[in-house]
């Protein structure tokens, strides 16, 4: 896992072709702004246990057993707006995010790039969604994201309680197999 970003702690940017891309709409001027918000405003949206487990992308995920805990605002919420002359456009950003200090001792902690929903309907509320966002990189200590449209944004933390079965548990639990699958079989009776 690499340590850091290598252009340093927090920022959000707007990719270069989407720049272009107003650019190219003969605009006299656009706005952009960007906020930065505590998690710690935001913590209770998400309920017990929080946003849905996203698929793990673990290459251990094998030799482990998961159960999955809850989901926490691992980030501060940053907010990305673009505005042109006609009003606000949605736009793409990358965002890369610090982790806030948590502690989760042996836990599996993984990161989900994800949005404020403003959309409300029968079955939705105001929630965390992960919808046109995803991972680009996680570093030790951040996570960098990316999402095909603007609006608000944090690093979610979905932790997971982990049982890791070494190498030699595994050998154990084979020979046990093996040995009562041998064991196991018709009964023969000996004669005197």
């Amino acid at each position: 896992m690499p340590h850091g970003h290598p252009e340093g702690p927090s920022h959000i940017r707007i990719p270069a072709s989407e720049v272009k891309q107003l650019l190219g709409k003969g605009l006299s001027r656009v706005t952009v702004i960007h906020s930065w918000f505590s998690s710690s405003v935001f913590q209770h949206t998400l309920g017990d246990p929080g946003l849905e487990p996203q698929a793990s992308h673990s290459s251990e995920e094998a030799s482990k057993t998961q159960r999955f805990l809850s989901t926490r605002v691992g980030s501060a919420i940053i907010s990305s707006e673009v505005w042109d002359e006609t009003g606000e456009v949605s736009k793409a950003v990358t965002f890369h995010l610090q982790h806030q200090a948590q502690a989760f001792p042996q836990k599996l902690v993984e990161p989900v790039c994800a949005f404020w929903n403003f959309s409300s309907g029968p079955d939705t509320g105001l929630s965390w969604a992960p919808t046109g966002c995803s991972v680009a990189t996680v570093y030790e200590d951040s996570t960098a994201c990316f999402c095909n449209h603007s609006t608000n944004f944090a690093v979610l933390l979905q932790v997971y309680d982990v049982q890791v079965r070494s190498a030699l548990q595994r050998m154990t639990e084979k020979k046990t197999t093996e040995a009562f699958t041998v064991g196991v079989g018709s009964p023969k009776t000996f004669g005197c």
